[in-house]
């Protein structure tokens, strides 16, 4: 998420909180579970399985991007700044 990036490098000073920057944009659990209680539920059920699905799979690719951003940037570090 660039608007991460873009927070850590106005606020250099402090440190990086992009975990806690993209948590914000999930779903609370109470929205989880109010949702999955009315999945079953018709003309609910539908809305509630589809906006379920796009959250657990916006999770998904949030933190496997996450992972893998911070696993590159662990190793261009190794890379030019190990002994």
């Amino acid at each position: 998420m660039t608007e991460s990036v873009d927070r850590a490098l106005d606020h250099d000073e402090l440190p990086i909180k992009d975990f806690e920057f993209i948590i914000s944009y999930i779903m609370s659990d109470a929205v989880a579970k109010m949702l999955r209680s009315v999945k079953n539920v018709p003309l609910f059920g539908k809305f509630s399985k589809q906006k379920l699905f796009q959250q657990f799979s916006f999770i998904y690719d949030v933190i496997c991007n996450f992972l893998e951003a911070h696993e590159h940037v662990c190793a261009l570090m190794r890379e030019n700044y190990s002994d």
